[in-house]
Order: structure tokens, then C-alpha cells, then sequence
């Protein structure tokens, strides 16, 4: 009865060896191959009697690998110390096989039975995931260097495009400024003049007429260093934003353009309903409004309107607070209306135009202040729109 269950057992284990789904090699102390199933065979890529009675080493990718596996694996399993690790062995044809294998000692420590899973394709895969992480990680960081240098070069344009545009509105404030000082310079040139015939022509010197006349020349160059020093604020960029209104702004704007606008005998109206403060960039803001004022200045001229009429107002929109800049000066024709906003493009038949102007004035508005700056044609004429968030 013992002998049969003997025969049982050994079948079973026959069975359990050579049917296995993993492959099994049992080495002696020597570490030479004894014995294996056909698993391991078709792992390696070996014929039964091409493996059988070889050393261990056959299998290792080189003597290196098979001495670095006795320190780490087959030392350890000879004294009964559970091992279980990836590894790379060869293949019959010399490629790397990955291999999960666990071993477990027998007869006595002199011989070791190995369990071998082939793991080549899930280490490939992860292999290549890992590397294509790394690809990504290398696109990404490139991509960002070249977003963050894009960006540098955008930015330095903008800066040169402000600067140009900032020159072209300084040459035409010049003009301005040249109307603003007409007057004063005149009264002041009269006023002396005045004085000097007084002087000449009375027999007595009237004390109070000559101090009246003196307090006429300092109030007109009190309104000439004012002037001065309003352009010269004006034009100062702004690195912070500031609370204002768009009452504020509009003055601004009016008060450095009304002198030419009144010498060409252009009406400018303003009508408030705002009056809410907001934070912006002060000074870009009114060189905006100012530039709109003065492009309608320069289409009154080029199509000879005589009674050029420019109208500001303010009101409050939703969540924004808004301003209106219309004007009778013939309005933008429908094929170019998309176009105004485009930078280096201008209307001006001068040619004189540097097509700055409006394509900055958006950038301030719609980049720089988060608002909106749109133009409507009208029945005559143009109305630009400025919204600003509150």
C-alpha cells in the first residue's frame, strides 16, 4: 500500500513539474543544471538534452552575473533564507530575458529548486512607459523654456512697440503744446510790450497798473510751467495702477488736446454719469483716450469738416465701467472696420500714420487693464467704446 502511494505521489509530482505553467531547474552545490521541465526550456529556448548537466552559468548574461547571483541568491537559499527577486538572465540566443524566480533548497542544502517566471515583456513595458515619461518630462521642460522665451520676446516687442508708439504721440503732443503756449506767450508778449509804451509815453508811473500787469505775466507763466509739467506727467509710464475715475482720465486727455481742437474750431463735449473710481494705469489709459481724440482731429483735417464735433461720456455698464468716444468725421468704411485695430495699419492719407496707435491702445486696454476697447460705426461717424472691470 506504501509502495503505491509512493508511485502516486511521485506521478503527481512528475505531472505538477512538466505541466507546470512556470518554469523549474533544479542545480546541484556546483550549481550545474540536474534537472527541468519543458517551461523552463521554452524560456530559455533550450532543448532538454542541450541544458541538462550544464552549469548555471549558461543561463547568466555573464561570468560577472553568475558570481554576483551566488553573493545575492544562491548562497542565501542554501541556508534556507526565502528569496525572491527580479533578475536578468540569457536567452539560448543571447538576448536579456527578465526573470521572477524564487528558490527553495533540497536533499540536504546541496541541491536548490528554482521557479523561474518570464517577466521580460512587463519590465520592457515599463521600461518604456518610464522612458516615455522622461520624453514628456524633456518635451515639457523644452516647451516651457521656449513658451518662457517666446513670451521674453513678446514682451521686449511690446516694450518696443509702447516706446515707438510713445515717440509718435510725443511728436503730435509737440503740436499741442505749441497751441497750448500760443496764447499764454502772446498776452505775455503783449503785456510787455504794454508796459514798455507805458513806461515811454506816461508822465507818471501808475504803481498799480504796472503791478497788475506784472501779476498778468507771472499768472501766464504759471499756466506755461503747469503745462509743462502736465505733458511731462502725462507721458511718464506707469508701473503701478492707481485709484482714479474716468472723469479723471477723460480731463486729462481733454485738457492736453482742447487747445489744438479749439484753433481748428472742433467742438469736444463731455457728459458724466459714472463717477465710481476704479485702479488702472492712469496716464497709458488717458494716452489711449487721447489717441481716439486726435484720430478723430486728424479725420476732421483729411476730410475738410468744418463742423467737427467729438462727444465723451461715461457711464456704467454691468460689472464695468464704460466711455464713449463719438465723433462726425465720416466714420471707418465696413472692408477696413476689422482692420483698425491691426498693428503698423493706418488710414491717414498723409501716410504719415505709424499704425501704432490703435493696435497699443488695445493692448493697454484689453491686456494690460483687462477691459475692452471695440469701435461701432455710426450714420456719419465712429463711436469707440472703452469698459474697464470696476
Amino acid at each position: 500500500m506504501a509502495i503505491v502511494d509512493i508511485k502516486k505521489n511521485h506521478q503527481r509530482f512528475e505531472t505538477i513539474f512538466s505541466n507546470s505553467g512556470v518554469g523549474i531547474f533544479i542545480v546541484d552545490k556546483k550549481r550545474n543544471i540536474m534537472e527541468c521541465n519543458e517551461t523552463f526550456c521554452k524560456i530559455f529556448g533550450y532543448e532538454y538534452d542541450e541544458i541538462i548537466g550544464k552549469s548555471a552559468q549558461t543561463i547568466h548574461l555573464s561570468e560577472e552575473k553568475y558570481l554576483h547571483f551566488a553573493d545575492i541568491a544562491f548562497n542565501k537559499v542554501r541556508k534556507n533564507e526565502a528569496l525572491q527577486l527580479n533578475y536578468e538572465l540569457r536567452h539560448k540566443s543571447g538576448k536579456g530575458l527578465w526573470i521572477r524566480i524564487s528558490g527553495d533548497s533540497i536533499s540536504g542544502n546541496d541541491e536548490v529548486l528554482w521557479i523561474v517566471v518570464d517577466i521580460t515583456k512587463r519590465v520592457m513595458a515599463e521600461k518604456k512607459l518610464k522612458q516615455s515619461r522622461l520624453k514628456v518630462k524633456r518635451l515639457n521642460l523644452t516647451l516651457n523654456h521656449e513658451i518662457e522665451e517666446q513670451l521674453k520676446l513678446i514682451r521686449r516687442q511690446d516694450e518696443q512697440l509702447q516706446y515707438q508708439s510713445r515717440l509718435a504721440q510725443m511728436g503730435e503732443i509737440l503740436n499741442m503744446i505749441a497751441h497750448q503756449w500760443r496764447q499764454p506767450l502772446s498776452a505775455i508778449s503783449a503785456t510787455a510790450s504794454y508796459l514798455s509804451t507805458s513806461c515811454l509815453m506816461a508822465d507818471k508811473f501808475d504803481k498799480t497798473a504796472l503791478l497788475e500787469e506784472l501779476g498778468k505775466i507771472e499768472q501766464y507763466s504759471k499756466h506755461l510751467s503747469e503745462t509743462i509739467d502736465e505733458f511731462r506727467n502725462f507721458f511718464k509710464p506707469a508701473k503701478i495702477k492707481e485709484v482714479t475715475s474716468l472723469e479723471e482720465l477723460c480731463n486729462m486727455a481733454i485738457n492736453i488736446a482742447k487747445a489744438i481742437l479749439q484753433n481748428q474750431k472742433i467742438k469736444i463735449y463731455a457728459k458724466y454719469g459714472c463717477n465710481q473710481t476704479l485702479l488702472t494705469y492712469k496716464n497709458e489709459v488717458s494716452q489711449v483716450i487721447l489717441n481716439i481724440i486726435k484720430n478723430a482731429q486728424d479725420a476732421f483735417l483729411e476730410r475738410n469738416i468744418d463742423d467737427g464735433v467729438i462727444e465723451i461720456s461715461t457711464y456704467i455698464e454691468k460689472s464695468y465701467l464704460c466711455l464713449s468716444v463719438k465723433d462726425n468725421a465720416g466714420g471707418i468704411k465696413k472692408e477696413i472696420a476689422d482692420k483698425i485695430f491691426d498693428l503698423y495699419f493706418s488710414t491717414k492719407a498723409s501716410k504719415n500714420g505709424t499704425g501704432i496707435g490703435l493696435y497699443m491702445s488695445k493692448i493697454i486696454i484689453e491686456d494690460h487693464c483687462k477691459g475692452s476697447l471695440v469701435v461701432e460705426s455710426l450714420k456719419g461717424g465712429s463711436n469707440f467704446i472703452i469698459k474697464l472691470p470696476k
